[in-house]
């Protein structure tokens, strides 16, 4: 069997691999990360198969290099992004449906299961951000910074994925978030603990991190709202510059 030259790899690291899975990428991350070159594609870094016991390895890894970019995993039909910038978690995007930011709220009680379907909806089709139009700042901030932690633990309990790591400064949509890989990483050990199929060598009992408490509970109905997605950006635009007004008076 002949054995590939360097050319041959460099050629399927930089070009062929990131071709087959552009349009992927562009599915699940969108805009977030930013295509290069004159033929432009996104830049895969590393890329190969994903067990949930190498997560915490590469998150620290990410972290030392005080890398940016996004780690994209797939799990069956499962899709998963943990966006980084500079070594630290800003965000996170899924396809799972217990993962949306509607459905996140709506398990913290802080909204009916009819109003998560509609921001369900909103999400998938409007973004992240359109969701000011029904949420205030602080509930679109708490679920944002719960899909970190959700999208974390989930990464951990995977038992045979595969990875891309995929190189770029994050322009992610909605709100950020600023936390370090290590807690994100030993809060998806301590849920592997918990159900019994992670106790770490040492034998150490890892302490829960302490969580954001939820929001306070939304009364209104929260009905569908029909707009285009420049139309609702537009106006969480000016909701955005309204409240910066009202914080600088």
């Amino acid at each position: 069997m002949d054995i590939p030259d360097s050319s041959y790899l460099a050629n399927l690291l930089e070009q062929r691999i990131p071709e087959e899975a552009g349009e992927f990428l562009q599915r699940i991350l969108g805009s977030a990360i930013p295509r290069t070159g004159d033929e432009p594609r996104h830049e895969i870094v590393a890329c190969g198969r994903f067990h949930g016991a190498e997560f915490p390895n590469m998150l620290a890894y990410v972290q030392n290099r005080q890398a940016s970019g996004a780690l994209v995993v797939i799990d069956g039909d499962a899709e998963r992004a943990v966006f980084l910038s500079r070594g630290r978690v800003i965000g996170a995007i899924s396809t799972v449906l217990f993962e949306r930011l509607g459905r996140l709220l709506y398990r913290a009680e802080v909204l009916t299961k009819e109003d998560s379907g509609t921001l369900v909806d909103a999400e998938e089709n409007l973004g992240v951000e359109a969701l000011l139009l029904w949420l205030s700042l602080p509930h679109l901030r708490w679920a944002v910074d719960r899909r970190v932690w959700e999208v974390g633990a989930a990464l951990a309990l995977v038992k045979r994925g595969h990875f891309l790591f995929v190189h770029g400064e994050p322009a992610i949509d909605g709100p950020r978030v600023s936390i370090e890989p290590e807690q994100v990483a030993r809060e998806g050990l301590r849920l592997k603990q918990e159900l019994g199929s992670g106790v770490p060598a040492s034998g150490e009992t890892l302490e829960a991190i302490p969580m954001q408490s939820p929001p306070p509970r939304l009364e209104r109905e929260l009905k569908p709202i029909d707009v285009t997605p420049e139309t609702a950006r537009e106006i969480v635009k000016r909701i955005r510059e309204a409240e910066t007004a009202a914080h600088s008076v």
